[in-house]
């Protein structure tokens, strides 16, 4: 009682002995719940990362609550991507940004029948295209996991690319090129 009256949810589970436990959560249950169905409906985040993302998620609100939640997913008609990397490249780009350094990667579209093929170099189409740019930010638009960066071959302009799309992402030593966030 004491406990309850400064703040502390105690709940007891009655039984043959009476087992009471506190009750310590940062996310309520509504919270929890618009979580996971993020996760779930976005496109971006694989099938096998989503249910270890829901799972972490759950245990948000609680064991016996996140159980619940757990027990009664939505399970949307989301395309789930394929790209696992994709975890790995955001980390190294969030690195990159803090570091304020440059990053290099390899860029993929699809072809006509889904297959990831990367972009090659006009000059030399035996050789896959690498980009080199200045990480700014990260961003999701239209269920897309997008970079926000400033490409110095473009004369500094801001540029976006999925994150999906990316492949090989490493922090280069070079140090970041300093742009002003301009409306062009």
């Amino acid at each position: 009682e004491l406990l309850n009256e400064n703040g502390y949810e105690v709940l007891c589970e009655r039984g043959k002995s009476n087992k009471y436990y506190v009750v310590d959560r940062s996310f309520n249950q509504p919270e929890v719940r618009i979580l996971m169905d993020a996760v779930q409906a976005v496109s971006f985040v694989t099938e096998k990362k989503a249910e270890e993302l829901i799972g972490k998620i759950a245990v948000l609100a609680g064991s016996r609550r996140g159980k619940l939640l757990r027990e009664n997913i939505t399970k949307y008609s989301t395309v789930k991507g394929t790209n696992e990397t994709i975890y790995y490249s955001v980390d190294t780009i969030l690195e990159a940004i803090k570091k304020k350094k440059k990053i290099s990667f390899m860029y993929a579209d699809y072809n006509v029948k889904r297959e990831r093929v990367n972009r090659r170099r006009r000059d030399n189409p035996d050789e896959i295209k690498i980009y080199i740019v200045n990480p700014v930010t990260t961003f999701i638009d239209n269920d897309q996991y997008y970079l926000i960066c400033y490409d110095d071959k473009h004369g500094g302009k801001l540029a976006n690319y999925r994150i999906d799309r990316m492949d090989k992402v490493k922090i280069l030593e070079d140090a970041y090129m300093g742009h002003e966030i301009r409306g062009d």
